[in-house]
């Protein structure tokens, strides 16, 4: 039976179960509406006009003792206005409609009104005719009460309706659940777990489960879908890879004729010849720059980047990305300010990567910030994670921090913007341009030497960037650096450094 079989039979019981007692609870319902209705448009007003006629009674019975005494004719007509609200209200209460009980309490009420005299000036007559009125109000409000405990009682019975069917379907639901997690759950977990190894860039993965439903087709169409992306990515990186690397000697040659160009080898430049040619170059060294990003990132992907290992100076690295870097702030009319320990900063690294790593994360900062502001660069050692740092991180280590002033990167952005070819939406004032491979680079490379890069708000406006590298050498590593020092390179591949360094 196909899953979805499962699930429809065992939906249908369920839905016929929510209409039988969907069908009695509105049943229950349209009663008491019915009830609360009767009781508001007849019973409360009933009770109401009950209420005025004993007050007007007393009035009259009241005015009536006060002319016996007094014999003030303005009692006299009190009375006689009184007696006319009065037969108004009577005539009101036979407008209800009264039954039972209370119908034959107006029907008394009624008669002994009729049958005060009109001048009467006993006051006794009309008490009689008052204790007629008090039976009748008695006689609305157990109405009242007796339709208050019907509806109670029809309240309860549809809750214990209703508890029961919830009962039923609960039950009914936990068997439908297990039978259909059973039918589903091995070929799920199968499919999220192959999901999640292509994810991750594995694309040799194949399923093969031994179900007759809708999950074998899913296996299938994934297997196929998975073999394609596979070649899709080998085709992608092959051309990523060619390309640049044939495009790389005949740039090379392009800036080198650009420069010879520029320094009048071949012949006197004038003015526009020569920004010309200096625009020329700008955009031929742009392009290596990317073409030499490229191949990074092709090499990162097949593990095959080399580092050369040895102790370096931190500080150092950070002074030699910025003095890069300068003169492009400058033109941006931007400020760098850096922050460096007194103390050298010693750890085992590739000097030429991590300056590449500043080289981007300020070369970002430069870009996003606008005119005028300040780019800062720190570096310390702390002796605890800061915040931010991954979870897997322990103790202490080396932090460098690159802030800059622009627009910032969205929250649902941060952990993609290290992805390759990602770039956060729009920013403020339009595109900055950019292939989205600096920040990727950066994270192979910060991974490669155990350590860990993101990203954070940078108040009151910007992002921070920061980068945490294992705790500087000791006495035993610094020797160490001297015999490296000593001898010759250490040249380790990215898998092996990962591998070898690994927390």
């Amino acid at each position: 039976m196909k899953v979805a079989s499962k699930v429809a039979v065992g939906s249908a019981l369920l839905l016929l179960l929510a209409v039988g007692a969907l069908g009695y609870l509105v049943a229950v319902v349209r009663d008491l509406v019915a009830v609360q209705r009767e009781v508001s448009t007849t019973h409360t007003r009933a009770a109401r006009h009950a209420l005025f006629q004993i007050r007007l009674l007393d009035e009259i019975e009241e005015s009536l003792r006060k002319l016996e005494v007094t014999h003030d004719p303005q009692y006299s007509a009190k009375v006689e206005r009184l007696r006319r609200e009065a037969g108004e209200g009577v005539a009101a209460l036979a407008t209800l409609g009264l039954e039972g009980a209370e119908g034959e309490a107006l029907e008394t009420f009624r008669q002994a009104w009729r049958a005060l005299p009109a001048g009467t000036t006993d006051a006794d007559e009309v008490r009689d005719v008052r204790e007629r009125a008090e039976g009748l109000l008695a006689a609305v409000e157990a109405a009242i009460v007796h339709r208050a405990r019907t509806a109670a009682a029809a309240s309860e019975t549809a809750g214990r309706v209703a508890l029961g069917v919830a009962a039923a379907a609960v039950l009914l639901g936990l068997v439908v659940v297990q039978l259909t997690v059973r039918s589903i759950n091995a070929p799920l977990q199968r499919l999220v777990a192959g999901t999640h190894t292509v994810a991750a860039g594995d694309f040799a993965l194949e399923l093969n489960g031994s179900s007759d439903d809708e999950f074998a087709q899913l296996e299938a169409d994934f297997n196929a879908m998975v073999q394609r992306l596979g070649e899709l990515d080998a085709m992608k990186k092959d051309l990523l890879s060619h390309v640049s690397h044939e495009l790389k000697t005949p740039l090379a040659t392009l800036q080198e004729t650009h420069k010879i160009l520029l320094e009048d080898v071949a012949g006197t430049l004038n003015d526009t010849q020569r920004r010309l040619l200096e625009l020329n170059l700008r955009s031929s060294e742009r392009l290596s720059r990317l073409i030499s990003k490229l191949l990074d990132l092709s090499r990162m992907e097949a593990g095959a980047m080399a580092y050369e290992l040895a102790f370096h100076d931190l500080r150092q690295l950070v002074r030699d990305a910025l003095a890069e870097l300068a003169p492009r702030a400058r033109e941006r009319s931007l400020r760098l300010d850096v922050e460096l320990p007194a103390e050298p900063v010693e750890i085992h690294c590739d000097g030429d990567r991590l300056v590449q790593v500043v080289e981007n994360l300020v070369e970002n900062a430069i870009k996003f910030s606008p005119e005028g502001a300040a780019v800062r660069v720190g570096l310390e050692v702390v002796a605890a994670p800061p915040a931010g740092a991954p979870a897997r991180w322990r103790g202490g280590g080396v932090l460098l921090a690159v802030r800059d002033a622009g627009p910032g990167v969205p929250v649902a952005e941060r952990e993609r913007i290290f992805d390759r070819f990602h770039q956060a939406g729009p920013r403020r004032g339009g595109s900055v341009g950019g292939a989205g491979l600096g920040l990727a680079i950066c994270h192979g490379i910060v991974e490669a030497h155990r350590g860990a890069i993101w990203v954070a708000d940078n108040e009151p406006a910007g992002s921070v960037f920061r980068v945490l590298l294992p705790p500087p050498a000791d006495e035993g590593a610094l020797s160490a650096a001297d015999s490296a020092r000593a001898g010759a390179p250490n040249l380790v591949s990215s898998a092996g450094f990962a591998g070898q360094n690994s927390a």
